[in-house]
């Protein structure tokens, strides 16, 4: 203990450097940019296919102690518009793939896609001349679209404006579930139904046999237009092998669901996003083979770093060995004690340097009192003067014991007291005293 002490005594300055640049670095990471605790997170309607992705990813993240604080939605188009608004609360949601221009994307970034978003069309009545290959075939029939602000809205008239449709007089807006009821009444004849091939809607419809499944014979021509949609097949009897339905390949457009976030979102709960997606959505379904999302499909809109850097790399180690939590604080513990390194290195090393000049200085200043006190005693040797010499040596040596020394000044220090005991000789007269002029 007695040497720990001296040793603090000794190195001092080198441990107040080091200590100081830990404290600043634990209040960096206590005070600057922690992971926020609670996230504002737009779905969808109560039942649809996002507010599905809304519980299973509230879920993923409350187990690594962050509230998603869920906000329902008409759907995807709301929830563009929310994740746009700077002065919105919203700050992940889901999306459909197209309805974000990229040149109006200010302040938002793609995580990239989840998932496909099948875009199905419903038709009552028999095609048994195969008439219903084109859009164009539906003229005159009452087509429901969605409902305004709705994703379905705004993809159907996307779609329907490459034919020239979307001023067609016969196009009806209404929420999905009364168009649902609608064309199962009988009152609508087509219906626009984007939603997964396991919904509860999609499901109802394919089981009812009054209603038909589009064919989309010109899907590659569609995908070419609109870039962000994808083509997909289902195989002849892919949805009922036992009454072979669809009876022969049917082709369908398919956008996806965009995870995007406001540019601002921690970059840590970035990568814990792409983490919840790759478990949550890359699994196999109907549609997409294991691993196949979350990936980039060329929406066009602003891709986050982090996102990139996941698909380049996968998650940081840390992140896949240890708790969120801790991996984040190792890694704001790195990221901020680099830089801190960088500019304390430098000190620290010249410290050593600093306490031995500091150390010689002292040293020197001693010698230079006797030195001077050398020099009156050589030019004066007046034995009046002896009283007035020998209290200027008992200050100059009451200095040298004060003098705290390292071992390495060892021989200095003492080589210093050897000096003064010497002077004192001297004018005490047990030894010669020799003119150093001389």
């Amino acid at each position: 203990m007695k040497r720990l002490l001296t040793h603090i005594k000794q190195h001092w300055l080198i441990i107040f450097a080091v200590f100081a640049v830990i404290v600043a670095v634990m209040t960096a990471l206590l005070v600057i940019n922690p992971p926020p605790k609670t996230l504002v997170v737009a779905t969808g309607a109560e039942g649809g296919t996002y507010s599905e992705y809304g519980k299973r990813y509230q879920d993923f993240f409350a187990k690594r102690g962050i509230t998603l604080q869920l906000v329902p939605t008409r759907g995807a188009q709301e929830n563009a518009d929310l994740v746009r608004d700077p002065n919105s609360p919203i700050e992940i949601a889901f999306v459909q793939s197209g309805l974000i221009d990229p040149a109006k994307a200010a302040h938002i970034e793609s995580l990239g896609s989840i998932g496909y978003e099948p875009i199905w069309l419903f038709y009552r009545g028999n095609d048994v001349d195969g008439s219903l290959q084109k859009l164009t075939d539906f003229r005159g029939r009452k087509l429901a679209i969605g409902e305004k602000g709705s994703g379905t809205y705004t993809e159907a008239i996307h779609i329907l404006s490459l034919s020239g449709l979307d001023t067609y007089p016969h196009l009806v807006t209404m929420p999905t579930a009364e168009a649902v009821d609608a064309i199962e009444r009988g009152e609508i004849d087509a219906i626009f139904l984007i939603q997964g091939v396991q919904s509860g809607n999609v499901k109802r419809l394919l089981a009812n046999p009054d209603l038909h499944l589009a064919n989309f014979v010109r899907a590659d021509a569609y995908a070419q237009n609109l870039p962000y949609l994808e083509r997909l097949t289902i195989p002849m009897g892919g949805l009922d092998l036992k009454r072979n339905f669809p009876a022969e390949n049917i082709e369908l457009i398919a956008t996806t669901t965009e995870l995007i976030i406001k540019d601002r979102v921690h970059p840590g709960i970035q990568m814990l996003l792409m983490q919840a997606a790759h478990d949550i959505n890359g699994k196999e379904n109907f549609f997409t083979k294991r691993g196949q999302f979350p990936a980039f499909l060329g929406s066009g809109l602003p891709e986050s770093q982090q996102a990139v850097l996941y698909y380049e790399k996968g998650l940081p180690f840390l992140m896949n060995h240890l708790p969120f939590w801790l991996a984040e604080f190792i890694h704001r513990t790195i990221f901020f004690l680099l830089p801190m390194l960088v500019i304390a290195f430098p000190v620290i090393k010249y410290l050593p340097e600093f306490w031995e000049n500091r150390m010689r200085d002292r040293i020197n200043n001693i010698y230079a009192r006797l030195e001077k006190l050398e020099q009156d005693m050589a030019s004066s040797i007046d034995p009046d003067q002896r009283t007035a010499y020998l209290a200027r040596l008992d200050e100059i040596e009451h200095l040298a014991f004060k003098l705290k020394h390292s071992k390495t000044h060892s021989l200095e220090y003492y080589t210093l007291r050897g000096h003064i005991d010497y002077v004192r000789s001297c004018l005490q007269g047990s030894k010669p005293y020799i003119n150093p002029r001389n």
